[in-house]
């Protein structure tokens, strides 16, 4: 339930994992209407995430101990992307996996890119539709600010608005594993699971 991780320029270390609690998960349903739960789809590619049908079966097993029957469609990769970036009146899941990487290092690209309300789909990567205003104020906020102090205030103002008010549940952060010859030197290692050589990258003999 934490987007972000220490690592982040903005990291609220305030801003905690919600316990695993089956109980309150039931008493919340039966409040929001659904005391037996009810039946849903969970869209996913397994292509995005190491051991992705084992984790999203536990996701479907979890769900499933509160009530929530949950069926599992995997989509070929291309085809998935294109289903998640339809505009609202055409979104057909009613819930998606994804794994996403915050390539600068700080709070903002990831705040921004998943619950602005300016990045609903097809115009940015906000594909659970969501929108908080309050939100949205605090990260414009921190991108204005003139000194770091400022912009990592807002950006934790915004996690902890996000903590009551839920843009996605977080179930991992993964830890990116490169393996190279000793003689390769100058290899790029990007956030975004990707490896580059360069111009300066260069190989012994």
């Amino acid at each position: 339930t934490v987007a972000l991780n220490p690592l982040h320029f903005g990291y609220n270390p305030n801003v905690k994992p919600y316990p695993y609690d089956p109980n309150k998960a039931k008493a919340l349903l039966k409040d929001a209407g659904y005391p037996d739960g009810f039946e849903m789809t969970i869209h996913y590619a397994t292509v995005n995430m190491m051991k992705g049908d084992e984790m999203y079966q536990a996701v479907q097993s979890d769900l499933a101990a509160v009530g929530i029957k949950a069926k599992l469609e995997v989509f070929e990769w291309a085809r998935y992307l294109s289903t998640l970036r339809r505009p609202k009146e055409e979104a057909k899941f009613d819930m998606y996996l994804l794994g996403f990487a915050a390539s600068t290092g700080e709070a903002r690209w990831v705040l921004y890119g998943l619950s602005s309300c300016a990045q609903w789909p097809p115009a940015g990567n906000n594909a659970g539709f969501y929108c908080n205003k309050e939100v949205d104020q605090a990260v414009d906020k921190a991108v204005t600010s003139r000194n770091a102090k400022d912009r990592d205030g807002f950006m934790r103002k915004a996690q902890e608005i996000l903590t009551q008010d839920p843009v996605a549940i977080y179930l991992l952060a993964t830890k990116e594993t490169v393996g190279m010859s000793l003689k390769v030197n100058g290899i790029i290692n990007s956030p975004l699971e990707l490896v580059y050589a360069d111009k300066d990258t260069w190989k012994e003999r």
